[in-house]
């Protein structure tokens, strides 16, 4: 009685966890304007996770394949550490374009494709766990790497762009911090699921880890998948070296404008170049009649700002002298628009890090 309960909530939490991710696929699929290559590949990552749950489902379609032979299961489960493999592959789609290819999805699925076929062989749990901890390390490895570099483009992002909007690589941090996560927690289910459930307390055990896990995938990847489908690519190492080369053939002193340096934040704010969506550095050096690099050292040690937070703030002064403007009656969204903001969401988080408080209470204060 007790074993059927638990196959059929086992059943019903895989079978949500499976119409979930191929739902979320789809609607990636179908929001997305130009599916770029790491949105493909989250796809089919989506795709796989469903598979991955397919398992449980397995055995009310085949009642006589049994799952309960230790070697089996444990099978099923060294299978199911592929989607770790999987989102790195993605990982390294979206941190690293220009390294996301064919021969690095196979040498980054090497150690999990390696995992089921020792264990297939072997057939120990000694060569189970030992496989584990190879995984894990792995994992930890391309997981330093990935956070680093994220740090790395966000900043150099900063330095060039005034808008980030959809191209900002912050949101991978949430998956870099997962997928440790979902190691241990695998690991646990391992363990769980490595013996065959016998009593009430194994079971509870079985199923109390097994819904968070579901659970927690679940939510995740309904945060994750919006973002992706929007998500444009970054800078690739050779558009980057293209960057370097033109910083260091420019010489920082010998071009500029004495009257436009003296008066770079009058002549911004009276030309209204900030309110241009897409104002880059080299854009706004050219306006003002200087050169990059001259701007960029000005902005980064005399202002002590990232080009990106400079921009902003001519962005937020123009949205609280619209805020205070008792005559104003533009809506907040229609604020941020005249500002130069073209994404609500970021003049909401940039105004609020800034003001310490809303618009809207802005607006009342003033």
């Amino acid at each position: 009685m007790i074993l059927e309960q638990y196959t059929i909530l086992s059943n019903f939490t895989s079978g949500i966890c499976l119409g979930t991710f191929l739902t979320a696929a789809f609607y990636v699929y179908r929001s997305s304007e130009t599916l770029y290559r790491f949105q493909k590949i989250f796809i089919a990552l989506l795709a796989v996770m469903g598979l991955t749950f397919f398992d449980t489902l397995w055995t009310s379609i085949f009642p006589n394949i049994s799952f309960k032979i230790e070697f089996v299961n444990n099978l099923v489960l060294t299978l199911e550490s592929w989607v770790n493999g999987f989102w790195l592959i993605f990982l390294i789609a979206v941190i690293y374009p220009e390294m996301s290819s064919w021969k690095t999805s196979l040498i980054l699925m090497a150690p999990f494709v390696a995992f089921t076929t020792v264990y297939s062989i072997v057939g120990t749990m000694y060569s189970f766990y030992g496989m584990i901890v190879i995984v894990i390390i792995f994992d930890i490895i391309i997981t330093y790497l990935c956070f680093r570099e994220v740090g790395r483009k966000n900043k150099l992002l900063k330095e060039e762009e005034s808008n980030i909007e959809n191209r900002d690589l912050t949101w991978c941090y949430p998956i870099l911090i997962v997928i440790p996560t979902f190691i241990i927690v695998w690991v646990l289910y391992s363990i769980t699921q490595s013996k065959l459930p016998g009593d009430t307390v194994s079971l509870s055990v079985i199923s109390v880890v097994e819904f968070f896990y579901c659970a927690t995938w679940i939510l995740f990847c309904l945060y994750i998948a919006p973002i992706v489908s929007r998500q444009k690519p970054v800078l690739t190492s050779k558009e980057e070296n293209v960057t370097k080369e033109i910083k260091t053939r420019t010489e920082v002193y010998n071009y500029h404008n004495k009257p436009v340096l003296d008066n770079i934040e009058k002549i911004i704010m009276d030309k209204g170049y900030f309110l241009d969506y897409d104002i880059n550095l080299n854009t706004l050096a050219l306006k003002l009649g200087t050169n990059r690099q001259y701007l960029s050292n000005y902005i980064n040690k005399e202002k002590h700002q990232s080009f990106y937070d400079y921009i902003n703030s001519f962005r937020i002064e123009r949205a609280k002298q619209l805020l205070a403007d008792k005559t104003c009656t533009l809506s907040i969204e229609e604020i941020a628009l005249e500002s130069g903001f073209k994404a609500y969401s970021s003049f909401i988080r940039i105004f609020g890090k800034v003001c310490k408080q809303t618009p809207s209470a802005y607006r009342k204060q003033a």
